[in-house]
């Protein structure tokens, strides 16, 4: 099927709007220059430390704490 004149140059008109070539970033906010370099993101935290580690507790203190809730008289 070939379309009518009509029809090719609007799909030619609009199918230039749509194209990526002539835009900074895609959809997506990545770039389209595959050369270009990372742009450095500034943290908005002023606490940029590391958090302290914590200490990982044991299975028998753990054990320790849970408390029974409910006693079956059958079992």
């Amino acid at each position: 099927m070939v379309a009518p004149p009509a029809i090719e140059s609007y799909l030619e008109s609009v199918s230039s709007q749509l194209l990526m070539r002539n835009r900074e970033r895609d959809p997506f906010g990545m770039t389209q220059n595959p050369e270009a370099e990372p742009v450095a993101k500034i943290s908005i935290f002023g606490n940029n430390a590391a958090p302290a580690a914590k200490r990982a507790t044991p299975l028998s203190e753990i054990v320790a704490m849970i408390s029974i809730t409910t006693i079956m008289p059958g079992q």
